[in-house]
């Protein structure tokens, strides 16, 4: 009893430490997989069910916070397609598909504790931008993409 518990004890520290460490950089791999690179070294994401790799990686501001966008098939292209923005924070995955429609762009909003995604059909113009909490994936705010600007959607109204 004494052994399994310093072992899940021992277990538990060693993945906190790594879910505190400091990103350094993160990018696309060979394998179509999210790398994200530690100063303890590099760590392959695994891939969500149906997804066919992995396109626009960013780190946020906190270090903390990596998102990138993920690719899955489409059978009216022949090839795939963003529908859903990966969050991975502390060895958590929030996968945020915005109304079921393509992710235009995503780019974080202050540290890194929010992310806002630009969406639309997949021929055409966005239609839309939502502004998520990334620890949780809720809507914080949305934008129609009429009217004035909000200022978390600063930019995205020149990239229809």
């Amino acid at each position: 009893m004494f052994r399994t518990l310093l072992i899940v004890s021992t277990l538990l520290l060693i993945a906190r430490s790594s879910a505190a460490q400091t990103v350094l950089r993160a990018y696309v791999g060979k394998d179509a997989k999210a790398h994200i690179v530690y100063s303890t070294g590099d760590t392959a994401i695994t891939g969500e069910k149906d997804q066919a790799g992995v396109d626009e990686i960013a780190v946020a501001p906190n270090q903390h916070t990596v998102a990138w966008d993920e690719l899955v098939d489409n059978p009216d292209t022949s090839y795939p397609i963003p529908l859903a923005v990966v969050v991975y924070n502390a060895g958590k995955k929030i996968v945020i598909s915005p109304d079921a429609q393509m992710v235009h762009r995503f780019r974080f909003v202050g540290s890194g504790d929010r992310i806002a995604i630009l969406f639309g059909p997949v021929h055409g113009d966005a239609t839309g931008a939502k502004l998520y909490n990334c620890d949780t994936g809720e809507v914080r705010a949305s934008w129609d993409l009429k009217g004035p600007v909000p200022p978390w959607a600063k930019g995205f109204d020149k990239e229809e």
